[in-house]
């Protein structure tokens, strides 16, 4: 039995992009482990600036979020049959170096990773089996998260990798395409082809993250309706997620 692991930048972000995948995994037997790299606590003093404010009044989940975004997490793996493990990486949002905001605002997401976060140097301290298939987000969006975990597993790459596509910034093709023409290395796509029953899964996972779903859909039908869509598009007529690999 193969060990897949997948290396989720945030608390959903494995699931929105590969969530049919994994459950066609798991459904064959496969062992799979999503590892949530920036799921730590915020600092104590949360920063204070206009991009947190704002996404803590979107969420409507607490002073501390992320302790709900964890659950959220578990009960999205259990619903397709993986676990997850949370690194202590806080998110971008809450990062600091001496005390200062390293992305006080929303532009500042996807821009350049700022050249003093020491999220960079976390990663480079995780060690991966080496006998697992990997996969990592190819960065799609230019969010500086997933920018960080895609050049970390490039600087170090695991014998048996895949880079799949970052959901729904994915959705907009020529992010996509964006992406692709400048990524550090020539990749090949493979498309997978799913069941009705992966794409169900997919949903119903998805659907645990009630936190995130206003950010990017109005209601549950609305993001079943768009995943599918994406589901069709990437499998030209059926349903698929595509990944890449060199």
């Amino acid at each position: 039995m193969r060990q897949h692991i997948f290396l989720s930048p945030h608390l959903d972000d494995a699931i929105f992009s590969c969530g049919g995948l994994i459950h066609h995994l798991t459904t064959h037997g496969d062992s799979v482990l999503i590892i949530t790299l920036m799921a730590g606590d915020p600092p104590n003093p949360v920063p204070n600036t206009p991009l947190v404010k704002a996404l803590h009044a979107r969420w409507q989940i607490g002073e501390n979020p992320v302790i709900s975004r964890r659950q959220e997490d578990r009960q999205a793996a259990a619903e397709l049959g993986a676990t997850v493990h949370h690194l202590t990486i806080p998110d971008c949002v809450y990062r600091t170096a001496n005390s200062i905001p390293l992305y006080p605002n929303e532009q500042d997401l996807f821009g350049d990773v700022h050249p003093q976060d020491p999220a960079r140097n976390t990663l480079n301290s995780v060690v991966l089996p080496q006998d697992a298939t990997i996969y990592a987000p190819l960065g799609v969006g230019n969010h500086v998260d997933h920018q960080l975990v895609a050049q970390w597993i490039l600087a170090n790459p695991p014998q048996h990798l895949y880079f799949y596509e970052d959901y729904p910034y994915s959705a907009n093709t020529q992010n996509l395409l964006n992406t692709i023409s400048k990524f550090p290395k020539t990749v090949i796509s493979d498309t997978i082809s799913l069941t009705p029953k992966d794409y169900e899964a997919k949903c119903r996972a998805i659907a645990h993250y009630q936190s995130q779903l206003s950010t990017f859909w109005s209601n549950l039908d609305e993001m079943k309706q768009h995943v599918r869509q994406q589901l069709l598009t990437t499998g030209q007529g059926t349903l698929a997620e595509r990944y890449w690999t060199s």
